[in-house]
């Protein structure tokens, strides 16, 4: 399968890239390399630009048939979101509606988000499971909280197909700069 990952802030791309190749799965990246560096991508078919960008999506669609979206794009610095909470909620989640769009425009409907496990609650020893109640308890997490009813909601109205990981840290950094996120 054709995979295109979009992403900005999680420098996702290059650990992540590595492991679809390696079951068969040809790369592609669109990434607005705010966070990201481009050598990340090393010489895999990369687009930069905006995922919210229908030109560029219709573009980055129709010339490499992909067959389903890595969604990794997100403003993610959490004191941030608070400081910033209009901007969070434009980028992670209306962004996500405009990708969706361009999805759903281009005949494309299989999508895998990077959500986060702190949309849920933590307990007095502060942890949290699968079973822990969802309480987002920041702009950026309820942004991630959010996108996952939309993608409920699109997959009931649509042939869309996703799935949502919770997790904390997917990736960080490599200590010799090769992955990870790079903000200066």
């Amino acid at each position: 399968a054709r995979i295109l990952i979009v992403e900005d802030e999680a420098s996702f791309s290059d650990p992540l890239s590595w492991l679809l190749e390696r079951e068969g799965h040809e790369v592609v990246v669109l990434d607005d390399l705010s966070a990201g560096r481009r050598e990340f991508v090393r010489d895999r078919t990369f687009y930069e630009g905006d995922i919210a960008d229908q030109d560029l999506l219709d573009r980055v669609f129709s010339e490499n048939q992909i067959d389903a979206v890595v969604h990794c794009a997100a403003k993610i610095i959490v004191p941030e979101s608070v400081d910033e909470p209009l901007t969070y909620y434009g980028n992670n989640v209306g962004k996500t509606v405009a990708l969706l769009k361009g999805m759903e425009r281009n005949g494309v409907h299989r999508i895998l988000f990077s959500s986060s496990a702190s949309i849920y609650a933590t307990d007095e020893e502060f942890k949290v499971t699968e079973e822990s109640a969802l309480d987002p308890g920041s702009p950026y997490a309820t942004t991630k909280f959010m996108v996952e009813f939309i993608l409920r909601d699109a997959a009931h109205a649509s042939d869309l197909k996703a799935l949502s990981l919770r997790y904390f840290n997917p990736i960080g950094s490599d200590p010799k700069l090769r992955t990870g996120q790079q903000i200066e």
